[in-house]
């Protein structure tokens, strides 16, 4: 029996893309000139950027009521992605 391989983490991704794999994106730790980066929404390994729903002072979301959306912003710099270890079943 062949050990299981780690998945591939792909040079780009976001939860909107028609193929997200939610279980690989619960795992993914997306950094940003070596700070991880929370509320993630989108990241591009080779373009350096990362997008993230806008917070405030206070951690909540940021919503645009005249557009009933989460407000999104682009954050560029050296995007970093790697895995968190499997939860250990046993």
């Amino acid at each position: 029996m062949m050990p299981d391989t780690p998945p591939i983490i792909p040079a780009k991704g976001s939860v909107y893309d028609e193929d997200f794999d939610p279980e690989l994106g619960r795992r993914l730790i997306i950094s940003l000139d070596g700070v991880v980066q929370d509320q993630v929404v989108a990241y591009d390994i080779e373009a350096g950027v990362v997008t993230k729903h806008k917070v405030d002072a206070h951690g909540e979301v940021v919503v645009d009521r005249e557009r009933e959306e989460i407000v999104k912003v682009d954050v560029h710099g050296a995007v970093t992605v790697t895995l968190k270890p499997e939860p250990d079943c046993g």
